[in-house]
This record gives structure tokens, C-alpha cells and sequence, in this order.
């Protein structure tokens, strides 16, 4: 921020906060002097007008809040930023591990033949490490044989830091179909091993690919289901 956005910050500030305990009660002796000038002033106090005191309080209102301002800026962007960490927390347990897309490998065999690879794309969207496993995933690619995932592939632990990615790559479909359009089916559970037990642990995707383009790759998803449990 610059120095003079953070100057107009600090007024805007003064200008809207509201008075806290200590404001109010500087405040209020602010009026019971005025008030005892006042009443008293021409005798007691022979200097002191009402507007003197008036001027005084007004100042010193000013004054205090443009000490506390930049304190309170302060704090207003401490709670931005925690409410901010809190939804992404929400979202960590609540969503833990994003399908952000995939990535499809063709290795051609002969005329609209070709081993494929597909690639997962996962996105740990909280803030925290997750620690996750595959406990079923499958490949249904149009035209082939559906190729078993072995459980090895599924079965280890996967550490995934917040705000990181990580892949998962199905087993080669050989000698697979690329006539365009192509569509490819795939799904997959995953259990996580760190969250609280009143998080959700499970996440669960079935999902189609229609494939209109290889090279670039183009393609249009759809969420045939969805679960967090």
C-alpha cells in the first residue's frame, strides 16, 4: 500500500470506527468538565469558556482517534486475513482434495491406434498436509477393455502439502481407439488419514471426458457423481 493510500486508510479509519470502552469514558469527563465550566466558569474558572472546552473535546477526539487508527487498520486486516484462513480451512475439510483436471499421453500404435496414459490432477485446497489414499480408482476408455488399476497403485499413502499438487496416473490403455470425438470414463475414492473425525473423510468422483481434440488437447467434463462422506 502506498504511503498515501495508507494516509487516507488511516482517516477513513478515524472517520468510521466506532468508540471503544476507553473512548467513551475520555468522553464523557471530556463533557463533565465542560459542564462544570459551564456552570461554574465565571466564578471558578474566569479563563475558561464553553466553547474552549468544546474545542478541546473535539480536538482531542480527533486527536485520540488518529493515534488509534492505524492500530485498528491493523486489527480490521488481522480478522480479514482469519476469516479468510477460516473459509480456507472450511474448504480443506469440507472439499479436502480438488480434481483440478487431467492430462491425456497418446503414444500412437498404427491409424487411429494409440497406448494412452491418463494422468489425474489433484489440488490440496486447505492450508494444511493432507495424508491420502486411492482405495478405488478405474479407466472405462471407449472401445477398450476396461484396465484393472493394480492395488499397489492404490493401496500407498500420499503426503500433500496445502496449496500443492499432486498426480495419479491410471495404468496404460495399449492399442486404445482415437477416433475423435473419444469419451473416457474414470472414477475414484479416496480415504484420508488425517483429518478430524467430525471432518469428511472420504471423497468419491465419477466422471466423463468427451475428447474433441488431441492436439491441443480440448476436451468437456461432466460430474456424473460426486461425494464427500
Amino acid at each position: 500500500m502506498s504511503p498515501i493510500a495508507y494516509s487516507l486508510a488511516i482517516v477513513g479509519m478515524a472517520l468510521s470506527h466506532s468508540l471503544d470502552a476507553a473512548q467513551t469514558v475520555i468522553f464523557i469527563a471530556m463533557l463533565c468538565v465542560e459542564g462544570v465550566a459551564w456552570v461554574c466558569g465565571v466564578n471558578m474558572f474566569p479563563k475558561i469558556t464553553s466553547g474552549r472546552v468544546a474545542l478541546v473535546v473535539v480536538l482531542t477526539i480527533i486527536a485520540l482517534r488518529l493515534l488509534a487508527a492505524p492500530y485498528w487498520l491493523h486489527e480490521q486486516v488481522l480478522a480479514e486475513r482469519n476469516n479468510l484462513q477460516g473459509t480456507l480451512t472450511k474448504i480443506a475439510i469440507g472439499r479436502p482434495l480438488d480434481f483440478t483436471g487431467e492430462h491425456v499421453d497418446f503414444i500412437y500404435t498404427g491409424k487411429d491406434r494409440a497406448n494412452v496414459n491418463v494422468t489425474l490432477i489433484l489440488t490440496n485446497r486447505g492450508p494444511e498436509m493432507l495424508v491420502y489414499k486411492f482405495t478405488k480408482a478405474y479407466l472405462h476408455w471407449e472401445g477398450a477393455k476396461e484396465v484393472p488399476v493394480p492395488a499397489k497403485a492404490i493401496a500407498d499413502k500420499v503426503y500433500i502439502p496445502g496449496g500443492s499438487q499432486r498426480s495419479f496416473s491410471f495404468p496404460t490403455v495399449p492399442n486404445a481407439n482415437t477416433t475423435l470425438p473419444i469419451k473416457m470414463r474414470m472414477g475414484w475414492v479416496i480415504s484420508y488419514d488425517n483429518l478430524p473425525p467430525v471432518a469428511l473423510r472420504t471423497s468419491v468422483r465419477d466422471i466423463e471426458d468427451t475428447i474433441t481434440s488431441i492436439s491441443p488437447e480440448v476436451e468437456q467434463s461432466h460430474i456424473l457423481h460426486q461425494e464427500e462422506k
